[in-house]
């Protein structure tokens, strides 16, 4: 019979850890003023490299939305993240803007409110770093829009 040195043990325990992603814990994630105007709503938890791409570390679709709040859970690594909501209200798969740019759809990121033109990673992110955390978003409906 062959033993295994406890420090051969420890060595490939560490090496294992290595190779796992180191997941912070829970965020939650509150959108709330959804409106009661259908369609399909889109959440997305992006790091920089996946910002305002189709990529993403996280992502829930809800179909057919109840107006309100909805609670969204996601286990993540640490690091910094933004997480953006969509509100495709006529389900047609693309985000529609007027003729001077301003969205039709309805939308939620960190800072949103504050936004006067296109999103910054800097300017939406939340960092996760250890512990569980909450993050709340309120759906941004502009006036003309079918929300």
């Amino acid at each position: 019979m062959k033993f295994v040195s406890s420090s051969k043990i420890l060595a490939a325990s560490a090496l294992f850890a290595l190779a796992a992603p180191a997941y912070a814990g829970t965020v939650t994630v509150r959108v709330n003023g959804v409106s009661d105007v259908g369609g399909t709503i889109y959440v997305s938890v992006q790091n920089r490299e996946q910002f305002m791409t189709d990529d993403a570390t996280e992502t829930t679709i809800i179909k057919a939305p109840k107006p309100g709040s909805h609670t969204l859970t996601y286990d993540v690594p640490d690091g910094e993240y933004v997480v953006s909501v969509w509100h495709d209200d006529n389900n047609n798969g693309q985000f529609d803007k007027d003729e001077y740019h301003t969205p039709r759809d309805g939308w939620a990121m960190v800072n949103g409110e504050r936004l006067r033109g296109e999103p910054q990673f800097d300017q939406v992110k939340t960092t996760v770093s250890g512990s569980p955390s909450t993050i709340d978003l309120n759906m941004v409906y502009f006036m003309g829009s079918r929300g």
